[in-house]
């Protein structure tokens, strides 16, 4: 995982180059993995936040991480059970209910996100860490493709929501060092 997150640092260059063009505004990140990509996505948005020894100051850009079919693995329980990535990040997971596994998969990571202070009612989208269950073994990119679980718009509503729901000055575009 540490290979694959080193290896993105061409991609972060190219969207801080995108940014510094005013063509994107990357102080509004939204990480969207699928799978394997779930893991990546967590443990992106955990090193976005997280001081490294010797590295200058975490970016802090990423503030939504959309996780589809999560798989519970080292990378991302260490990410979710970060506390500077809890406090500031807000997260969505999707799965298909009826693939008990993957569905336990899911509900283990929000868990370990709350650690000792869990949520104690079902808020739904209002959840700092909702779970989106589908009636479906279906996981992946497939929970996207059924038209009437919207399940696309379901992400875009989320992600709308929780910018919309930041600070002016914790989203405003601003000029990153390259």
């Amino acid at each position: 995982m540490s290979m694959l997150l080193h290896d993105a640092g061409p991609l972060k260059r190219f969207l801080r180059e995108q940014n510094n063009q005013r063509r994107l505004n990357l102080n509004k990140l939204v990480i969207i993995g699928n799978d394997m990509g779930a893991t990546l996505a967590a443990a992106w948005g955990n090193r976005d936040w997280t001081p490294m020894p010797g590295s200058p100051p975490p970016a802090r850009d990423t503030k939504v991480v959309v996780l589809i079919s999560p798989r519970d693995e080292p990378p991302i329980q260490q990410a979710l059970e970060s506390r500077a990535f809890q406090g500031n990040v807000d997260f969505l997971s999707l799965v298909g209910r009826l693939n008990g596994e993957k569905y336990e998969e899911a509900q283990s990571l929000r868990t370990r996100f709350f650690g000792r202070n869990p949520e104690t009612t079902d808020l739904g989208l209002e959840s700092r860490f909702p779970v989106l269950g589908y009636q479906t073994e279906r996981q992946g990119g497939d929970l996207l493709g059924i038209a009437e679980w919207r399940a696309a718009e379901t992400i875009a509503d989320f992600i709308e929501q929780r910018l919309g729901e930041r600070r002016p000055a914790e989203i405003r575009w601003r000029m990153l060092p390259m």
